[in-house]
């Protein structure tokens, strides 16, 4: 257990958990049973352990979460409906059940695409109305959809949900703008290096 532990393919902050979470309950025939009744991980984001939030489809407080135990990167935490652990998303050995602490700290990373008609000053208007909503840009891009439309895809950091919910809204009320998304769950592209002759 203590070698699993140190490899980072457990977490000492769960097994602590389970560990404490150990009742010794009488049987009928006056045995005693250990039972195991772990409660749900709740998060903070302050926990100091081994905690990843998933680049795929970028988990914010409100969503529904699920914990993955990643080997070498201890827990890695996705959305409820991420593509990416679907197949994995009913193995107790490597999911555990969380959900966010009402008290959880912190902000978030969490990707838009914007629409919206090109004009001149425009990115300045997005990037003014974002920061006004008290959401700070990391990573701004633009593609052109044709001569008239363009794309903007924003990496921003938000406080939660209803947060992202008001960015979203401010965005939205900007006349040039006839889209905005959340970009959620993309799917990770696996590199099967065996295939290339790399090794």
């Amino acid at each position: 257990l203590l070698e699993e532990i140190g490899l980072g393919n457990r977490m000492s902050y769960m097994i602590a958990q389970r560990l404490a979470a150990q009742g010794n309950v009488t049987a009928g025939d006056g045995q005693t049973t250990v039972t195991d009744s772990v409660d749900t991980l709740a998060i903070r984001g302050s926990e100091g352990m081994v905690m990843n939030y998933a680049k795929c489809c970028h988990p914010i407080p409100g969503d529904p979460i699920v914990g993955h135990i990643s080997s070498g990167r201890g827990m890695v935490i996705h959305t409820d409906d991420c593509n990416n652990i679907s197949d994995i998303r009913d193995n107790p050995e490597k999911c555990v059940a969380v959900t966010w602490d009402p008290e959880v700290e912190g902000e978030f990373s969490v990707e838009l695409r914007v629409e919206l008609e090109n004009q001149r000053g425009i990115i300045a208007t997005l990037a003014t109305t974002i920061t006004g909503a008290e959401a700070n840009i990391e990573k701004i891009s633009t593609v052109e959809r044709d001569a008239r439309f363009s794309i903007v895809n924003l990496s921003l950091n938000v406080k939660n949900r209803v947060h992202l919910a008001r960015v979203m809204k401010r965005v939205r009320l900007i006349k040039p703008v006839s889209r905005v998304t959340r970009v959620k769950s993309r799917k990770v592209k696996k590199t099967i290096k065996s295939t290339l002759g790399i090794h």
